[in-house]
């Protein structure tokens, strides 16, 4: 029925004079409240208004249906596909000038730098998220300024870069401040907390953290930034050897993850716990907890971060002299493994197959135009020759004349001088 829809729809705007930008903006409008729930029909919304973006030469419609295009493959764990969607949309802005367009282009840099830094390509990242920016401050867009440096100092974290990072992260939570924008407040105290957790510093990891717990939240879900907090001074105590009191942190992660009910987030504080149980020898219930995340793992992602319970569940199952449970799950681990590195293969071939495509788009795009130039100047050949020959012909015929008038001329003085003789 969807899809009947979605045709009738393509044919009626297709088919009517009535087919416009702002028709096809209404269009990509519409179509985001399928993003979530229906893929099958966003795809099929998403093809038939690039094509119309592409029948009446409207740039910024294709590249915004490409950029939910790729959003949806993202959150369908097509990370490749994504990758490529955003490339496009990104090369098709390139020549479009506009508000509207840069804010476009300032979600794409971080959606691409996104996906190249899960796969460890953080200079790559870095560089698309430099361009957003550059570009956010250009059209003074505070609001990608600040997500775009958030990311960035993300992926210089997560490099090694940590001292570089720090700095950045401090500079753009003072301008989330400034700007009273509550989601990158919390978010800019939570990841200069990890950057710092890393480094070591755990203390002031956890100055961070706690001041995520005593923030006044005023639009946000504090469950949800609550259990962040407490997990991530928990990994605090478990880098620093206090496996007890990283247990007591995690129970209370696990307390506030209960009530935001959010999956992901009380997947990773499971298998952290289930970690912590094992380490102290509680087998039994370390097998209980990894076994209560297992049950979620289809629901998540494709990330290291996540497989690795694969990983613990051998580890586990060894200690229970489960020899069937430590292949099986090492069996597991390998696949999940695999699926990743599959996945970053084809991210780098797509992006050079795209430069490729690019760089021959551009090359026949100049072959077209020396043709073109080539064509011209044969065309200013033969018209000067035309000319010329035009001149030439004028000439003789001006120089025939001439000479016709001075032979009538002649042979009217010879009349004359005839004339005189008879006389």
């Amino acid at each position: 029925m969807s899809t009947l829809l979605t045709s009738y729809i393509f044919l009626v705007m297709t088919l009517t004079p009535s087919i416009s930008p702002e028709s096809i903006d209404k269009f990509n409008k519409e179509t985001i409240k399928f993003i979530e729930n229906d893929p099958n029909v966003t795809f099929e919304r998403l093809d038939s208004v690039i094509q119309m973006s592409k029948d009446i030469e409207y740039g910024y419609g294709e590249a915004y249906a490409l950029y939910l295009k790729g959003y949806t493959h993202k959150i369908n764990d097509n990370s490749g596909k994504a990758f490529l969607s955003y490339l496009k949309a990104l090369d098709l802005l390139k020549g479009i000038d506009s508000d509207r367009a840069a804010d476009t282009k300032s979600r794409l840099f971080i959606e691409t730098g996104s996906i190249l830094r899960v796969h460890f390509k953080y200079d790559e990242a870095i560089k698309y998220y430099d361009e957003g920016i550059k570009l956010a401050k250009e059209y003074s867009l505070e609001r990608w300024i600040i997500d775009i440096s958030y990311n960035k100092g993300f992926a210089l974290g997560e490099m090694g870069n940590l001292d570089q990072a720090i700095n950045l992260l401090q500079e753009t939570l003072n301008l989330a401040k400034r700007e009273n924008s509550e989601r990158m407040i919390v978010n800019c105290l939570n990841l200069i907390g990890l950057t710092f957790r890393d480094n070591h510093q755990y203390d002031m990891a956890r100055s961070y953290f706690e001041q995520m717990l005593s923030y006044d939240y005023q639009k946000l879900n504090k469950y949800k930034y609550h259990g962040r907090a407490y997990h991530n001074i928990a990994t605090t105590y478990v880098l620093s050897g206090d496996l007890t009191t990283a247990e007591s942190f995690y129970d209370k992660a696990l307390l506030e993850k209960k009530q935001y009910k959010n999956v992901t987030g009380l997947f990773i504080t499971q298998i952290d716990l289930a970690d912590v149980y094992y380490q102290t020898g509680r087998i039994d219930k370390a097998n209980e907890l990894a076994s209560a995340g297992i049950a979620k793992y289809d629901q998540l992602s494709l990330s290291p971060d996540y497989y690795k319970i694969f990983d613990l569940q051998k580890k586990i199952a060894a200690a229970r002299n489960d020899l069937a449970g430590v292949v099986a799950f090492s069996d597991q681990y390998v696949v999940e493994n695999n699926k990743f590195l599959d996945q970053q293969k084809e991210l780098i071939k797509i992006r050079d197959q795209f430069k490729m495509e690019i760089l021959s788009a551009s090359y026949f795009s100049n072959l077209q135009r020396e043709r073109r130039i080539a064509d011209l100047y044969t065309y200013i050949l033969y018209g000067l020759l035309a000319l010329a020959a035009v001149v030439v012909a004028n000439k003789s015929w001006n120089m025939w004349r001439k000479k016709q008038l001075e032979r009538d001329l002649q042979q009217a003085f010879n009349d004359l001088d005839d004339i005189d003789k008879v006389l």
